[in-house]
């Protein structure tokens, strides 16, 4: 027998996944995409935070500069 990556669920399944749902869904939901959204969030805060005063507006850009999702190690987030 073919050995065969291990399914938790159906959303893991080979067979089953694009039942419920498709690639590109799959790809919106993704943890990287998730991830990206919440750093476009703080991102958005740190600019709105600026122009209320509660931080320098240099400081809510030097947060959009470097922020950089790419770079983040998943891997290490997950032991997180």
């Amino acid at each position: 027998m073919a050995a065969f990556p291990t399914s938790t669920t159906v959303l893991d399944s080979l067979l089953f996944r694009d039942a419920f749902g498709t690639p590109r869904m799959r790809e919106v939901f993704s943890d990287f995409s998730s991830i990206a959204r919440y750093a476009e969030v703080e991102i958005a805060l740190a600019r709105a935070q600026a122009r209320c005063g509660v931080i320098p507006a240099d400081g809510a850009e030097e947060i959009a500069r470097n922020t950089n999702v790419s770079a983040l190690d998943f891997d290490l987030l997950r032991q997180e």
